[in-house]
This record gives C-alpha cells, sequence and structure tokens, in this order.
C-alpha cells in the first residue's frame, strides 16, 4: 500500500507542478499529458517561426526608426507582439514587443527603470507567463517548448544567485553538471572558464567572501559555460569597478561565437562599444531598434565642436568664421570658458577647411584649444528614444531638481515655547513644505507616520493580521467557556484529623526540645495512642509557656518515639507561634 501511495502522490505532484508552478514558471495546459508535442522530442527545426502572426515586425509610424533586418542571418530569438500585464487595469509592462536577435550578436536592452526589459527576459526564460503573443528561443516556443529550451539556456539574473559556502570552482562545476555537460569534460570547462573569468587565484574561495563585482563575474562565468546557445544577461556588469567592466566585456566579446546574447544595462558607453545592436524601450514598447551608428544618424544632430577661450575671444567672431565653411552650424552653449557648437553631418565634407582656418587664426580668435566630437549615445539617442516614448520625461527630470533654501536673516525658523518645536520653509518637486525639528513634535510625527505604515501594511495583509489576533482571542474564549460550564467546580477538602489512632496501643513518648537562650531544654510527654497531636502539641506550648518567657524561645524541634525507643515521626525545625493563651507549633 505504501508504494501505491508513493506513485499516486508522484504523479500528482508532477501534474500540479506542471499546471500550477506558482509565482515564476510556465502553467502547462491542464491536457498536457495527452498531447503529442509533450512526450514527443521536437527538434528546433520541427517549429517553423514563420507561422507566426506576422514574418516581419510592424512597427507602424516607427518603422523609421527601426534598421531594416538582415537577409541571410540567422534569427536566434525571434519575439512577436509580446505581452504582459500584470492586472486589467493596469498599463502593460511589456506592450506588443517585437523584435529580432541574431545569432553571434550582442543584443542590449535599454531603457529607464519599469520600461520592461527585466520581464522580458523573465518571459524569455520562463520565469512569467507572457498575457499574449508568444516568442521562439531556436526554434523553440516559450509557451510550450520551455523545458528544452532551458536546455541551451544560460542566465545571469540581476541579483547574484549563489550558495554561500560554496567555492567559485564548485558553483562551475556544480552548473556545468547542471547544464548536461559530459561528466569527463566538467573539470577542463570549469578550469578554462576560471581562466577567462581571471578568477585563478579565487578559485579556492567561498562565494561570501567575494567581492561584488567578483560575484558578478562568477555569475557571468554560469551563465556562459557549458557552452549554451542562447545567453541572458540582466545588468552584469553592475557593481563592476571600471577595469573589471571592461575584462568582462573581453569576456563576451571572446565568447559571443555560436551564441545569441541579449543583455540589459544603464552604461551608454558599454552599449555604445560592446554591442552590435540596441534597442531602446520606455514604457513597455520598443522605441527604437539598430546598431549604434544607425541610431545615432537617426537621433543625432551632427557633430559637436567644443573650443576653449580665453579673455580674448568673441563668440560671434567665431561663430562667424565656423559659418562660413559649415552654413548651419549652431551655437549650443556658451558657459565659463568653453564654447559648444552643434554641426550638421552633412557638412563633414567642410570641416577640414573649417579645423585649418581655426588653427591658423586661433590667436586672433582667443582660442586656446577645441576638438570635435560625434553625437554620444547618451546625450542624444537615449535621452530623444525616451521622450518619444514618454512625453512627460522631460518635465520629470526637470521636477526632480532639488533646490536648497538657507533661512533668511530674519529669522525663518520659529521655536515653540510649550512643544519645543522648531520649523523651517524648505521646496521639493515644485512643492512648498514645513520642516519639523522640534524633539517633541518630530517624535510625534514620527510615531503618527508609524502608525499609519502599520495600519496600511496590516489593512494589505489582511490574512496575517487576522491570524495573529484572532487565535489568542478564540482560544481565551473556548477557555472561559470550558472553565465555566465543562469544568467542575473544584472546593477544598475537608480538614483531616491528626490522630495517633493507627498506632494501637503502643505507648509513645514525645520528646521535646526547645532552644531557650543560651540552653537547650527536653520535655517528655507520655500519652496513649487515643491522643491526637494537637493535645501533645498543646501541652508542648503549655510547658514552653509557663517554664520560659516566650520572647526567648528560639526554635522548637519534636520527636515522637514509641515504647520500644523506635522513632515514629520527626518534626525539625517547626514553625512556632507564641500567643495567648498557648503556642501552636505547626
Amino acid at each position: 500500500m505504501l508504494c501505491v501511495d508513493t506513485i499516486v502522490y508522484t504523479v500528482m505532484t508532477w501534474y500540479f507542478d506542471a499546471v500550477l508552478p506558482g509565482v515564476f514558471g510556465t502553467p502547462q495546459p491542464f491536457y498536457f499529458p495527452f498531447t503529442r508535442w509533450y512526450w514527443c522530442d521536437y527538434s528546433p527545426s520541427v517549429v517553423n517561426v514563420d507561422d507566426t502572426d506576422a514574418d516581419l515586425p510592424d512597427y507602424g509610424d516607427r518603422s523609421a526608426r527601426f534598421e531594416p533586418s538582415v537577409s541571410g542571418r540567422k534569427v536566434g530569438i525571434k519575439i512577436r507582439n509580446l505581452t504582459k500585464r500584470f492586472s486589467k487595469n493596469q498599463q502593460p509592462a511589456v506592450d506588443r514587443l517585437s523584435i529580432d536577435l541574431y545569432e553571434r550578436d550582442i543584443t542590449a536592452l535599454l531603457g529607464h527603470n519599469g520600461a520592461g526589459k527585466t520581464t522580458t527576459m523573465f518571459i524569455l526564460t520562463g520565469f512569467l507567463r507572457p498575457t499574449g503573443g508568444t516568442a521562439y528561443v531556436n526554434g523553440l516556443s516559450i509557451r510550450r517548448d520551455m523545458v528544452k529550451i532551458r536546455e541551451s539556456l544560460g542566465l545571469c539574473p540581476q541579483h547574484d544567485v549563489l550558495f554561500d559556502t560554496m567555492t567559485v570552482e564548485e558553483h562551475l562545476a556544480f552548473f556545468a553538471t547542471l547544464k548536461g555537460c559530459p561528466r569527463h569534460e566538467v573539470n577542463r570547462a570549469v578550469h578554462r572558464m576560471t581562466g577567462v573569468l581571471h578568477l585563478e587565484a579565487k578559485s579556492s574561495t567561498v562565494s561570501k567572501d567575494l567581492s561584488g563585482g567578483m560575484k558578478r563575474k562568477l555569475c557571468v562565468g554560469i551563465a556562459l559555460i557549458a557552452d549554451y546557445k542562447v545567453v541572458v544577461l540582466d545588468e552584469p556588469t553592475s557593481g563592476m569597478d571600471p577595469e573589471a567592466r571592461r575584462q568582462t566585456w573581453d569576456i563576451l566579446q571572446s565568447q559571443r561565437a555560436g551564441r545569441t546574447m541579449i543583455l540589459s544595462t544603464h552604461f551608454m558607453e558599454e552599449a555604445d562599444i560592446l554591442d552590435d545592436r540596441i534597442a531602446i524601450m520606455a514604457g513597455g514598447q520598443l522605441q527604437c531598434y539598430g546598431s549604434s551608428l544607425f541610431l545615432k544618424n537617426i537621433y543625432g544632430t551632427g557633430y559637436r565642436l567644443n573650443i576653449v577661450k580665453n579673455i580674448l575671444c568673441i563668440p560671434e567672431n567665431v561663430l562667424n568664421v565656423i559659418r562660413v565653411h559649415v552654413p548651419g552650424v549652431r551655437l549650443e552653449s556658451n558657459v565659463g570658458a568653453e564654447l559648444s557648437f552643434v554641426l550638421p553631418k552633412e557638412q563633414s565634407a567642410n570641416f577640414e577647411k573649417l579645423f585649418t582656418d581655426l588653427e591658423n587664426n586661433h590667436t586672433v580668435l582667443g582660442i586656446d584649444s577645441f576638438g570635435a566630437s560625434l553625437t554620444t549615445l547618451q546625450e542624444e539617442v537615449f535621452l530623444k528614444a525616451m521622450e518619444t516614448g514618454d512625453d512627460t520625461l522631460q518635465d520629470n527630470l526637470q521636477n526632480s531638481r532639488v533646490q536648497s533654501h538657507t533661512q533668511t536673516s530674519g529669522g525663518t525658523s520659529s521655536t515653540g515655547a510649550a512643544s519645543g518645536t522648531s520649523t523651517s520653509d524648505d521646496e521639493m518637486f515644485g512643492v512648498r513644505f514645513r520642516r519639523t525639528t522640534g524633539a517633541a513634535s518630530l517624535a510625534l510625527q514620527r510615531s503618527h507616520a508609524m502608525l499609519v505604515k502599520h495600519a496600511v501594511h496590516s489593512w494589505r495583509n489582511r490574512i496575517v493580521a487576522l491570524a495573529h489576533l484572532l487565535p489568542p482571542v478564540i482560544f481565551t474564549i473556548i477557555a472561559c467557556v470550558i472553565a465555566q460550564h465543562v469544568v467542575e467546580k473544584q472546593t477544598d477538602p475537608p480538614s483531616l484529623l491528626l490522630s495517633l489512632a493507627h498506632f494501637n496501643d503502643r505507648q509513645c513518648r514525645l520528646w521535646a526540645y526547645y532552644s531557650c537562650g543560651t540552653s537547650t531544654i527536653r520535655v517528655r510527654f507520655e500519652h496513649d495512642s487515643a491522643t491526637t497531636r494537637y493535645e501533645v502539641f498543646r501541652a508542648l506550648a503549655y510547658e514552653i509557656d509557663s517554664s520560659t518567657p516566650r520572647q526567648s524561645v528560639v526554635g522548637v524541634s519534636c520527636m515522637l518515639i514509641d515504647s520500644s525507643m523506635h522513632t515514629i515521626f520527626t518534626l525539625y525545625r517547626p514553625k512556632v507561634y507564641l500567643g495567648l493563651p498557648y503556642i501552636v507549633c505547626v
């Protein structure tokens, strides 16, 4: 019977784990055990990615901001109308995303916080189920072939997922084994990867003793080991110093052959230098996609000419000289000792003559030095792409400036005589407010904030709050009901009569010793078996009361013996209550 239960519970666990995977995971349809595709081993060539609703992504009016697809190149990841909505009333985290990621390319996902980069990666790796649309990884559908996709998928999550007590080599060997690397190849793969990561000196160090940058490099190595065909890197260089970041770039460049790599980053320099193609997202939508040069040509305003001037420089004269060679020049800024001009890229053929003229007449124009640079990815492309996706971005950036105001000489702060409160005027995000600095008022304000916080937390976690409050109340009520109606009322037991009757007819003697000052007095009492113990102690009290002053009695000990001088019981240091008309010893 135990074997039957084991089989039944194993099958149930397998089924419900596939249908109801929990928060993270792609659920299978309830009828998946009866489908052919679940049991048959599909190869990537079986699934035709051209069977999707649209072979080529439809970007609508944004098509000019997308670089045309390269014909003849293998598509590693094909995404079509991918949508993820966490609730019906919220804006989609990913809104109809369509993009092709090519093999042997490193594709960067750029965007502000909350743009949908990590959500897209979670969908591609099977952590989240898409609300709409689909994606194909090496020809396999993320909706039904996620188990097979993970056999060739490497992931470096945004946060380090390491075991504190395992070394670098043990981590690499463990994940290489999980990825299906042959056992006889594991040690060689680990040794090669530690060399690639420049972690040979730390190969025997447990992960908890590694620095933050080394932990990130180890996570990158875990994603790359075992030669996975698809590698997803979520901010792999965060927390690294510039040298380690450069090393990681070299690692990714050397490991790109035969792989489809996708990474997210907030470093514009990293996306500009490392990635072959850049996709910028805003509000869950893809705003532009193409190489760095293509995006600079779309969003860039041209070249920037920076001139360092001296006190003899007249900006109008410099502008007139530049305008002779480049008619469309525009003065961008004149701050301090620097002039900045924007030169149209269409006039790049005239730059040689312009630079020669500036070099020959730099003394007359008051120019110390000058230099030209191309539009940067951060200054022009990223910000302009964000503005097209979010109309309020520029206002939000302006409102985020915090302006600090000092107290005026007239005394902008006031002190309360009774409560000791002090306030000062400040402004934040365009809203003026009065800051509380008094000790008593600040303590009350903090207490009120904590109460509001606890109230909000309890209301949003009502089940946990009820679990904390209801059980003590319920059990207290049950105990009171049982005490009142179920349990019989207990009464004091009847008093027991102390008697020596059970000694039958033996003659007993009571020897009592009591201290009086510095001497010890022995008193002997003889009584028959009918004499009660109370009467014996009463006689003893009478003896003490009649022979010595009550205040001088220090202690009393009694010993009852029978006629054969056998001790029946002994009272050591009984409590003596001196009172009138006798002493009671208990």
